[in-house]
C-alpha cells in the first residue's frame, strides 16, 4: 500500500495546532472604488459565500488572538460540514470558537 502524499495539504494545515476553535461566517464582497474586500454579513441571507476560520489560541501564538480563513464555501451547510469534519479529526478545535 502506498503512503498518501502530504505535499497537497493546504497552507493552514501546519498551523492547526495553534488554533483553539473554528468560526463560521457569512460573507460578502464589498467594492469601494477600485478596491474590493471581504466583510462578514450582518444578515446571513445576504451572504455571497460562507467562510470557516481557525481561531488562534493566544497562549500558543505569542498573544495573537485573531483568526485565519481556512476555506470558503458556497453554502452554510457545506461550511458547517467542513468544520465538523475538522473537529472530528482534531478534537482540540472544539474548545473555542463558534462552530
Amino acid at each position: 500500500m502506498t503512503k498518501p502524499s502530504c505535499t497537497n495539504l493546504p497552507a493552514w494545515h501546519g498551523a492547526l495546532h495553534l488554533f483553539d476553535g473554528l468560526e463560521i461566517s457569512s460573507c460578502v464582497t464589498v467594492h469601494d472604488g477600485e478596491v474590493s474586500f471581504i466583510e462578514v454579513c450582518a444578515d446571513p441571507t445576504d451572504a455571497e459565500f460562507w467562510s470557516v476560520y481557525g481561531h488562534y489560541n493566544p497562549e500558543l501564538s505569542n498573544g495573537f488572538d485573531g483568526v485565519d480563513c481556512l476555506e470558503d464555501f458556497a453554502t452554510e451547510a457545506e461550511a458547517r460540514a467542513f468544520a465538523e469534519q475538522l473537529c472530528r479529526q482534531y478534537p482540540h478545535l472544539r474548545s473555542g470558537g463558534a462552530a
